[in-house]
């Protein structure tokens, strides 16, 4: 059983924090690209995929984490285990309340006809870089932090 949950924990990990990242790349390329269409469908896209994949993957991940904690000789107190948590409770934070607050009026702007340089959509965006590695930040850390087991 334990293998199975942790192989569940990582897979779902895997998921997002690879999510994450190809999130960064592609947005880099939208934003390149100077296509304000573009740049409005691949922020109704990331909405989608945050209500959807992101939301799946943090929280498998965090009922698999604590699963494990249950099935295994190591404790909620200790120090990895905390960053983890700390890990998801930034997730949940960016995703459910910061990313859509502004994602939503940026592509209500650029649908409306503002382009990319317009100081709603940019400062929006700008947010949203900022954020999204924050996250991936956060989640590499947590991943560190999983295999090197600090205080363990």
């Amino acid at each position: 059983m334990e293998n199975t949950v942790k192989l569940l924990h990582v897979l779902a990990a895997i998921a997002w924090v690879g999510g994450g990242t190809i999130r960064q790349v592609l947005f880099a390329r939208v934003r390149a690209s100077g296509d304000d269409s573009r740049l409005a469908s691949y922020l109704q896209e990331d909405l989608f995929l945050g209500r959807t994949f992101y939301n799946v993957a943090g929280i498998l991940t965090l009922v698999a984490g604590i699963w494990l904690v249950l099935i295994t000789p190591w404790e909620f107190s200790e120090a990895w285990i905390s960053i983890g948590f700390a890990g998801v409770a930034v997730g949940i934070v960016l995703g459910a309340a910061l990313y859509p607050r502004q994602t939503r009026p940026a592509v209500a702007a650029l649908e409306g006809g503002a382009p990319q340089s317009d100081a709603t959509v940019a400062g929006a965006v700008s947010r949203l870089v900022m954020l999204t590695r924050i996250e991936l930040v956060v989640l590499l850390v947590v991943v560190w932090a999983m295999v090197f087991k600090p205080g363990a």
